[in-house]
């Protein structure tokens, strides 16, 4: 399962998303491709940012530390399923 997982596992009948869909957003299940892209893109945007001096370098490795760990508790807990 991909690391996205966590967008496609609400219940359709959950208010949160007929909210959402209500106003036109869908969820959808990105491909590897697609995944690897977005990951990458959003790598730089985080770097972009950073560069800029919107952040602290520091502030950044502890954001890209966070998402690391996130993502491997998502891809532990999707393995477990």
């Amino acid at each position: 399962m991909c690391r996205l997982h966590y967008f496609h596992h609400y219940s359709a009948a959950s208010s949160r998303v007929l909210a959402l869909n209500s106003h036109g957003i869908r969820f959808v299940t990105p491909g590897p491709d697609d995944l690897g892209e977005l990951e990458r893109v959003a790598a730089e945007a985080r770097a972009e940012i950073g560069r800029k001096g919107l952040y602290s370098p520091g502030l950044l490795q502890t954001l890209e530390g966070h998402l690391r760990e996130f993502r491997a508790k998502g891809d532990a807990a999707a393995a477990r399923r």
